[in-house]
C-alpha cells in the first residue's frame, strides 16, 4: 500500500488532483472519479490499481485533458469501441485550435513590439502601418489562388497593394489631407497623387448617396481605382489598357476587394474616405472583381 504523499511523488499529480478525484461529488467539489483501495475519513492507502489509474490521469491531463475530462476517456479506453479514439481525436483539434490563436497572438505582440524603437508619437502609425501591409499580402495570397496571375504579375501585384495600404497610412498621418471632409474639388490641371485621391475620394461620397454597390456606376468606380493604382487608362469594360495585364487587373482587383473586406482594415479606410466606405467598398471590389474575372 500507498500512502497519498507518495502517490503525489510517483505520479506527478498534485494533493489537491487526487482528492479531487477521489472525494464523491458534493455541492462544494470532488468528481468522486476514484474510490481507493482503503478509504476512511480522513485516512486513505492505494494499491497498484490505483497507481495504474493515477498515472494514466497523469498522461491524460499532460495532454491537455482536465480532471473532469478524464473519466469517460478512461473508461472509453477500456472499451473496444472507437470512444477512446474519439475522445483523443477531439482533444488534438481543440489543442491544435488553441495553438492556433497562440500563434495569432504571438504574431500580434510581435507587431507591437516592432513599435519600441519607434518615437512615441509615431508608435501607433508604425503598427498601423505594419498590419496593413500585413493585410495586404494576405488578401493577395488569397485572392492569387482563384486569379492565378503570371509570375511578372505575381511580383507587380504586391506593389501596387502596398501602394494603396501606403497611401491610406499616409491619408492618416496627415501626410495628405482627409479629402472626404472637403465638399468641393480644387481645380488642378496637374494630375497629381493628392488631387487623383481627393476626386476618387469624392465620387465615392457622391455614389454612396445615390447607387447601390452593385450597380454599374459603383463598378465603374471600383475599376477606376483599380487603374489609378496600375496607371492603366482601361475603360470600365475592358476595352482598352495601356499597362498592366489583364491577369495583373484582375489579381490587383480580387485583392483589393479581400483587403477592403478585412474587418482589421475597416477604421483605416473609414479615417481615409468616410463614414459608410468600407462596407460600400469591399461590396464594389467584390461585385467589380467577380465581373471582370467572369470576363477574361
Amino acid at each position: 500500500m500507498w500512502q497519498r504523499s507518495e502517490v503525489e511523488r510517483l505520479t506527478g499529480l498534485s494533493r489537491h488532483a487526487i482528492q479531487d478525484l477521489c472525494n464523491q461529488n458534493t455541492t462544494r467539489d470532488g468528481l468522486g472519479f476514484w474510490v481507493p483501495a482503503v478509504s476512511k475519513p480522513g485516512y486513505a492507502r492505494y494499491d497498484e490499481g490505483d497507481l495504474l489509474a493515477f498515472y494514466l490521469v497523469k498522461q491524460l491531463t499532460n495532454a491537455g485533458f482536465t480532471l473532469a475530462e478524464v473519466e469517460p476517456v478512461v473508461f472509453g479506453m477500456l472499451e473496444d469501441d472507437t470512444s477512446f479514439e474519439q475522445a483523443l481525436h477531439g482533444k488534438e483539434q481543440r489543442l491544435a485550435a488553441q495553438r492556433e490563436a497562440v500563434g495569432a497572438k504571438l504574431a500580434a505582440l510581435a507587431h507591437l513590439e516592432d513599435a519600441v524603437p519607434v518615437v512615441p508619437e509615431q508608435r501607433l502609425y508604425a503598427i498601423m502601418g505594419e498590419m496593413l501591409e500585413e493585410h495586404a499580402q494576405e488578401a493577395l495570397r488569397i485572392s492569387a489562388e482563384s486569379a492565378r496571375p503570371t509570375e511578372e504579375d505575381r511580383t507587380l501585384a504586391p506593389e501596387h497593394l502596398k501602394a494603396f495600404a501606403n497611401m491610406l497610412l499616409a491619408v492618416i498621418q496627415g501626410e495628405y489631407p482627409r479629402f472626404w471632409r472637403r465638399s468641393a474639388l480644387s481645380d488642378v490641371a496637374d494630375v497629381s497623387c493628392e488631387t487623383q485621391l481627393q476626386q476618387l475620394t469624392a465620387r465615392l461620397s457622391s455614389l454612396m448617396k445615390r447607387e447601390v454597390p452593385e450597380s454599374s456606376a459603383a463598378q465603374s468606380f471600383a475599376a477606376e481605382v483599380v487603374q489609378a493604382f496600375l496607371g492603366t487608362s482601361d475603360s470600365p469594360d475592358g476595352a482598352h489598357c495601356q499597362g498592366g495585364s489583364a491577369k495583373l487587373q484582375t489579381t490587383t482587383a480580387k485583392a483589393l476587394a479581400v483587403f477592403c473586406a478585412m474587418p482589421e482594415n475597416g477604421v483605416p479606410i473609414e479615417l481615409v474616405f468616410g463614414n459608410g466606405s468600407f462596407a460600400y467598398l469591399a461590396r464594389a471590389m467584390r461585385a467589380w472583381a467577380d465581373t471582370w474575372a467572369s470576363e477574361r
